[in-house]
Order: structure tokens, then C-alpha cells, then sequence
């Protein structure tokens, strides 16, 4: 698939992606977390009650790197100079939002 880039198609999108934090923010809370202590010596209840606290994880990683690709489109719209390869470049070090098997700490 080919497809031109210009800095006006990079802001859209930087935009786009700045806005998802605050719809993750907006979604309902997995609320499992009311299941322990009513499931007393149940494996299960244990572990759906610890659900809602590696959702909130899993949420704050996923905020950190919509944002953080937000920037790195921002910047390649600031810093466009009529040659999309350029760009490219530049986004090629970008290739998951989350890595495979990396603790960054989000």
C-alpha cells in the first residue's frame, strides 16, 4: 500500500491520537475489585479482584504511548521538509505502541 504523507494528514492524525487518553479516562472501570473478600479462599475471586488494578495498568500504559505517538507525529509535522521519506525515517524507530515483552514502566 502507497500513500503520501504531508505535514497537514500528520497533525490530523497527532490530533487524533492526543484525544484517546481522554476517552480511555471516560470508559467504565472494570469494578471486578468488588469481587475479593466475598469469594473468601477462592482462587478466582482473587484474581478477578486484582483485574480492576492491572486494567488501570494496562490503561495508564496504553494513555503514555497514544501521547507519546501524538508527539513523535507532532514533531514529524513541525519538522516536514516537502519529503515524506524523511518522515518516514523518523517514525521507522516507532514499531509497536506497545514492544513485545518491554517493561518501560507504563
Amino acid at each position: 500500500m502507497v500513500f503520501e504523507v504531508d505535514p497537514e494528514s500528520l497533525r490530523t492524525a497527532a490530533d487524533a491520537l492526543a484525544r484517546l487518553p481522554a476517552d480511555i479516562d471516560g470508559s467504565p472501570s472494570v469494578g471486578a475489585d468488588q469481587v475479593e473478600g466475598k469469594l473468601t479462599g477462592s482462587v478466582v475471586g482473587h484474581s478477578l479482584g486484582q483485574t480492576t488494578a492491572l486494567a488501570t495498568q494496562a490503561r495508564d500504559a496504553l494513555k503514555a504511548r497514544f501521547s507519546h505517538f501524538s508527539q513523535l507525529l507532532a514533531h514529524a509535522a513541525n519538522t516536514f521538509d516537502d519529503n515524506d521519506m524523511a518522515v518516514a525515517a523518523q517514525l521507522a524507530a516507532v514499531t509497536d505502541l506497545i514492544p513485545a515483552g518491554a517493561d518501560d514502566g507504563h
